[in-house]
């Protein structure tokens, strides 16, 4: 705790910074980025240079002169950058610092913007035949003025518009006043070169940007006004409106006539892409994939939230309430300023583990375990909405041929496909859908009007738009399915069913960091421990065998006992113990109630066929029958009896086998076997007694093997440990490796990989386990000076002296080796704080940070050397 004398750290921003953020930081870096592109193109232009500031001009031509490469232009881009951020209207004796001649004579004109703008051109392919009709004006367009100048004017090249793009399009595209002075030959002789290029059915023609491209332009100018402190004309502002509304018409009548997509942007995705994209991410053998990018994804469907919100959230802004995990957020590009800040509630869907958002933040959680700090980040980093739409990206494009067979086209899905898809989806996917306004607020949508005055967020309508974003069947009663939870309402006596609710908390709790003053992070985590547990089989039979999951020894440890007590419930067989439902609309309830009604009716009509045959027996009605009926059921008596006596013997084999998951490395079988000394031979004894001993000894070795649940096999013609074909688990984080490498893994049946031997392992094998080995003499090196170090003997380790270790070391580990860096000139490499600069920036995503990372580091920084 930090003393209570100390100067608490100030925060705050400064002034300029708070005027400036008057627009979301996305929004301005958006903004920022059409401004670079205006001022290139006005550069290149030299009759446009006017409209430059002199003084910002002269530094345009400095860093233009010192670029390498023309065509990238970074000094140059850079230098453009770094003058619009001095932009500010704070000082209004001092000059605003404009790039951009915003007032006076030589102020930017209407006619020099709407040059620019009809230069945002894009290449489309299409039919010759439609591009001849179009450009000889014989296609259906509309004969309005206004649209035909917007035609003619809204055409051009790409947004990165250089001057040899420029000269292309002023040739392949008459500019307005060339279409209005051309001559009948002039334009025979451009019909004759379009027609002698088109020698394929199909063409490549330059035609209009989306709309957005027009409409961002007109944005980043108001942006940049508003921002010098400068008022735009408002001849400017309505004519800008006019030829937005001159290219909306022109965009649609290309789109008709030219028969390209009709809608703008991503096509929302469908359940069915959504489902495959998951489910493929769920089994991959990449752990930024089946970890990551599984529950990046699964959580920007069920929040309907923009990925920005989902990079951002906090671990402290996540907790369980009643049978939902819910989500806080301070504020959202349609509500910026946190008016509606939640609780945004999210379902399990037990049915379907794989697009379950429950079982992906368990998944996620229980592997790194060190997002679980008051106040981390649920994802670590400062660009991870960056990081999860590159991984999308390349997802996309690598299953480009499944998804085109469920009507995908590659391109046409983004991040953004994610939110169109499921607001569609519980909108409209139904004929029971929930109320507009829950869905508006919970995706963040403007209603409009005295809409937003009078309708407000009640968690009523969220729980039910929650409960409709996991896809389960509206129609059915199934609808109302609990999340996995822990159920000890079959233990009758009150103090062992508290002991047994104690234990399995103890297990998860000591497997984890310290979660003190962290109440509701300690429920969340246990409700999607108990999906973990509901859901283990599916688990251990679709994860990747390399999945960093199975390195955790939350997983490895794991007993039939604990997850014999996860269950899930519906309203007609629930408990006393079954979080209360939430988000069942009416006609679900019904179909609940029916259905209890006819468990009930059932049972009922049992009991009335049992009391009716134990009164006809008991009056000998039909004594042969009797007589048979009383053997056979007898028989079935006995035999239920017999299986239920084998079932719990096999229960207490199960929990035999998970005391003793790790006994091979657990007991120590030398001390085993020296026991009391009552069985060392000593001089006086006789032969009878000598030969009595050995046997009790042998006696003793044999149990003692009879206890290792380990196994061998020759594999390659050399015995060992390791199943064939193992591959040791990729995205092991150091608290992976550290369990791995001491503690074994009862489930797979893989000793302590300190214990492994040259002879049991492949070359493969032999070189990932030598780096291993010299990752984990830094840590002992580490635990020693801390204490923390208990020995080298495998035997001497358990989960919690593992935890304790980690804890004690990994801050002075972290900045040790987490923060080497390659230098990007010299070669040289420095290591930790305080040194010199160096080239490459850290991700800063020390809670998955992978143990071959930090070999990789350390290697480069020749820390390994000599050892």
């Amino acid at each position: 705790m930090p003393s209570t004398h100390s100067r608490p750290i100030d925060l705050t921003r400064d002034a300029r910074t708070i005027q400036n953020t008057f627009v979301g930081d996305k929004s301005a870096v958006s903004y920022e980025s059409t401004l670079v592109r205006i001022l290139l193109w006005l550069f290149d232009k030299r009759e446009y240079n006017k409209f430059l500031d002199s003084d910002c001009l002269v530094r345009m031509e400095r860093a233009h002169t010192s670029d390498r490469s023309k065509k990238k232009r970074k000094n140059l881009r850079n230098t453009i950058k770094a003058l619009l951020a001095k932009v500010t209207s704070e000082d209004p004796d001092k000059k605003h610092g404009s790039p951009i001649n915003l007032e006076g004579d030589n102020s930017i004109t209407w006619p020099v913007i709407r040059e620019y703008m009809s230069s945002l051109k894009k290449t489309a392919t299409v039919d010759k035949k439609l591009a001849q009709k179009y450009k000889t004006g014989k296609g259906n367009r509309s004969s309005s003025s206004s649209a035909a100048t917007a035609t003619s004017t809204s055409a051009g090249v790409a947004a990165t518009a250089t001057p040899t793009s420029a000269r292309v399009a002023a040739t392949a595209t008459p500019t307005p006043t060339e279409a209005a002075t051309a001559t009948p030959t002039a334009a025979s002789a451009s019909n004759r070169d379009i027609a002698e290029r088109i020698s394929n059915e199909l063409v490549n023609v330059l035609i209009s940007q989306s709309l957005a491209s027009y409409e961002g332009v007109r944005s980043a100018l108001m942006y940049l006004f508003k921002r010098a402190g400068v008022v735009p004309n408002q001849d400017l502002k309505a004519k800008m409106a006019q030829y937005i509304a001159g290219c909306k018409r022109t965009i649609q009548i290309e789109k008709q006539e030219l028969a390209q997509k009709i809608t703008e942007g991503k096509d929302p995705m469908s359940v069915e892409t959504f489902e495959y994209i998951a489910k493929e991410m769920f089994v991959s053998d990449n752990a930024e994939e089946s970890l990551f990018a599984h529950l990046f994804f699964l959580l920007d469907w069920n929040l309907m939230k923009r990925a920005e919100n989902c990079a951002g959230c906090k671990i402290n802004h996540i907790h369980w309430n009643g049978d939902a995990l819910v989500f806080e957020f301070a504020k959202s590009k349609g509500d910026p300023d946190g008016k509606f800040t939640g609780p945004w509630h999210c379902y399990a869907n037990p049915e379907k583990p794989y697009i379950c958002v429950v079982l992906a933040l368990a998944k996620y959680c229980l592997t790194y375990t060190d997002v679980l700090t008051n106040g981390a980040p649920l994802f670590e980093g400062s660009s991870q909405y960056d990081r999860y739409t590159g991984i999308f990206g390349g997802f996309v494009k690598k299953h480009a041929i499944r998804l085109r067979q469920l009507g995908v086209k590659p391109g046409d899905l983004g991040t953004h496909s994610v939110r169109k898809g499921v607001a569609t989806m519980v909108a409209a996917g139904c004929t029971v859908s929930p109320p507009i306004v829950s869905l508006c607020l919970r995706v963040g949508w403007i209603m409009g009007g005295v809409n937003d005055k009078y309708l407000f967020y009640e968690a009523a309508g969220d729980h039910y738009v929650g409960r409709c974003a996991t896809t389960l069947n509206r129609l059915k009663k199934e609808f109302a399915v609990s999340p996995p939870y822990f159920d000890f309402s079959e233990i009758n006596d009150p103090v062992q069913r508290e002991k047994k609710r104690e234990s399995i908390e103890e297990y998860l709790y000591s497997r984890l960091g310290d979660l003190t003053d962290m109440e509701r992070t300690r429920k969340m985590i246990l409700m999607v421990f108990a999906s973990m547990c509901f859901h283990h089989k599916y688990l251990n039979e679709n994860l990747h065998s390399r999945n960093p999951l199975r390195t955790s020894t939350i997983w490895k440890d794991l007993t039939p006992e604990v997850r014999s007590h996860a269950r899930i419930a519906y309203p007609w067989d629930k408990t006393l113990e079954t979080p209360a439902f939430t988000g069942i609309p009416p006609h679900v309830s019904l179909l609940a109630d029916i259905a209890e009604l006819n468990k009930e009716v059932k049972s009922l009509k049992d009991q009335f066929s049992k009391d009716l045959n134990m009164i006809m027996d008991e009056r000998g009605v039909g004594d042969n029958n009797f007589c048979t009926n009383r053997i056979l059921e007898a028989l079935e008596r006995q035999t239920n009896k017999l299986m239920e006596n084998h079932e719990e013997r096999l229960q207490i084999r199960d929990a035999e086998f998970s005391e003793n998951v790790r006994a091979p490395y657990v007991i120590n079988e030398e001390e085993e076997e020296e026991g009391d000394g009552s069985d060392e031979e000593a001089e006086e004894d006789s032969e009878a007694v000598k030969a009595a001993k050995l046997r009790k000894r042998d006696d003793k070795t044999k149990d003692l093997v009879a206890k290792r649940v380990q196994t061998a096999g020759l594999v390659n013609g050399r015995w060992t440990v390791l199943p064939r074909n193992y591959k040791f688990p990729n995205g092991m984080t150091m608290m992976h490796l550290i369990d791995s490498w001491l503690l074994s893994d009862g489930q797979q049946r893989i000793p302590p990989f300190v214990t492994l031997q040259a002879s049991n392992l492949t070359n493969p094998q032999q070189r990932v386990r030598r780096k291993m080995k010299a990752v984990m003499m830094l840590v002992k090196r580490h635990g020693q000076k801390e204490g923390s170090w208990v020995g080298d003997n495998p035997t001497s380790w358990d989960h919690i002296k593992t935890r304790k270790l980690w804890d004690s070391i990994k801050n002075d580990f972290k900045a040790s080796y987490y923060t080497i860096q390659r230098s990007g000139r010299s070669g040289v490499t420095t290591r930790g704080q305080g040194r010199q600069q160096v080239a490459k920036k850290r991700k800063n995503r020390d809670t998955t940070t992978c143990w071959s990372t930090v070999y990789s580091n350390c290697s480069a920084a020749g820390i390994f050397k000599g050892t």
